[in-house]
């Protein structure tokens, strides 16, 4: 069943994945009120982002003093997409709303995605996409190399158009099969999902994502398609 293989997934996580930590520390001690208002954000609060980047051996993210102010100037372009994606959560937005004329909530996501991926002169998508969750945690999922791949995640557009979107369908589904097997209402269901390590949803799809494709974990594949008696 795919809840208990996301479930799994997250513990297994947890437990083999030396550098878990470090999500949980960056995440607890940034400054949230700071990042309300993007026009507030100094350059402390993009070095420590950025320090949570190379944490997880993103190596070649420049770090220099120009290259972050670039990064933190990106983040403020950001601010009117994010003001209309403001409250969106994975699991109930309708990407193809309006949320102004001629802007769908998909073609929002996308332009933050993009201009926070071209902040360096190139298309950084799996910085982007790290750097946009730990803004919209209840929205943006993570991704990198082989989980691109692995939802055949190819264009820069695809993040908004197809990744986040089969990323509400896996987590719409997990939910339903939770409720409809325990007969329970759906915030049990995210409750079990998230409360192995209290994480987001997108988060612990992520986690998932990573055991199953980054990991080539078999024991997740096995959980998730298992033949039921």
């Amino acid at each position: 069943m795919l809840y208990e293989a996301i479930r799994k997934a997250s513990d297994i996580f947890h437990k083999e994945e030396k550098r878990a930590w470090c999500y949980d520390s960056y995440m607890r001690d940034k400054n949230w009120d700071m990042w309300q208002d993007t026009e507030a954000l100094n350059t402390s609060e993009i070095a420590r982002l950025v320090t949570f980047l190379k944490q997880w051996y993103m190596q070649f993210y420049p770090s220099s003093s120009e290259a972050q102010l670039c990064l933190l100037n990106a983040i403020r372009a950001t601010a009117p997409y994010m003001k209309l994606l403001k409250g969106e959560t994975l699991l109930t937005i309708d990407f193809q709303r309006e949320l102004m004329p001629g802007i769908t909530a998909s073609q929002a996501i996308n332009k933050v995605f993009e201009i926070i991926a071209k902040a360096q002169g190139r298309q950084d998508m799996t910085a982007s996409s790290k750097i946009c969750h730990t803004i919209a945690p209840d929205l943006f999922v993570m991704f990198d190399g082989p989980i691109r791949s692995g939802y055949a995640i190819l264009l820069m557009e695809d993040y908004g158009q197809r990744f986040l979107p089969r990323m509400q369908k896996l987590a719409r589904k997990a939910v339903a099969e939770y409720v409809s097997r325990y007969k329970s209402a759906e915030f049990e269901a995210l409750q079990f999902l998230c409360s192995g390590c209290g994480h987001t949803l997108p988060k612990v799809l992520d986690e998932y994502n990573y055991v199953k494709f980054t990991l080539r974990n078999d024991e997740i594949w096995d959980v998730e398609f298992q033949v039921l008696e």
